[in-house]
């Protein structure tokens, strides 16, 4: 049936499609990175300090090392870093024992004392 007008009909272009995909895609992309940055969120140094006792009970060499990886995290004063400073050379030669060794008593005192005042200072 042929429509007898003025002007003949005209085609529309229709780009709901193209703007619903186009919404899809950008609301993916807030979510990816909301998500990004809520995984990349710094931790506070509760969570290192908790990271440290737990190795502190299990193994000299892998405190040692976490203690050396670690303590920069949760240490906030001068005072702090220089008892950090002295701890990681008491626990240098327990990092390069072959064999897990336990620490002399002393060098545990001196580790839990730290790590008790540091979980002081930050409450």
């Amino acid at each position: 049936m042929e429509l007898h007008d003025i002007f003949p009909a005209v085609e529309i272009v229709e780009h709901s499609f193209y703007l619903f995909l186009s919404l899809f895609i950008g609301l993916v992309a807030l979510l990816y990175l909301a998500y990004k940055v809520w995984k990349n969120k710094p931790k506070g140094p509760d969570y290192y300090l908790n990271i440290i006792e737990s190795a502190l009970h299990s193994d000299a060499k892998q405190t040692a090392y976490k203690l050396e990886y670690y303590g920069n995290y949760i240490v906030k004063t001068p005072q702090q870093q220089e008892e950090l400073t002295t701890l990681l050379e008491a626990l240098k030669p327990f990092k390069y024992v072959p064999d897990s060794t336990l620490f002399p008593e002393e060098t545990e005192e001196k580790l839990k004392a730290f790590l008790q005042n540091i979980r002081q200072e930050n409450v």
